[in-house]
């Protein structure tokens, strides 16, 4: 699995969070993927947040908030799905 495909995966797993509401938004929105590649400490975005003094905690917050507003499914029917725009 390449560095792309995992941070993808990471940032499509970011609806899953939420315990019995497994993907309360199965859309795979901006949102997940960016809060996939801040969440990934390892990786080069919080480095280059870091290094410009941006508020990584306060952007993971409110990417957070963001993702908490997105409409939410429930049941058998939420599945994981790709949205194109």
């Amino acid at each position: 699995m390449g560095k792309t495909d995992r941070q993808v995966a990471a940032g499509g797993g970011a609806g899953r969070r939420r315990g019995p509401r497994s993907w309360a938004n199965p859309e795979l929105q901006p949102v997940h993927l960016l809060l996939g590649l801040v969440e990934d400490r390892e990786g080069v975005i919080p480095a280059v947040l870091e290094k410009i003094g941006a508020p990584i905690e306060r952007l993971e917050s409110e990417l957070h908030q963001i993702e908490e507003k997105l409409p939410r499914v429930s049941g058998a029917a939420a599945q994981p799905a790709w949205v194109r725009r």
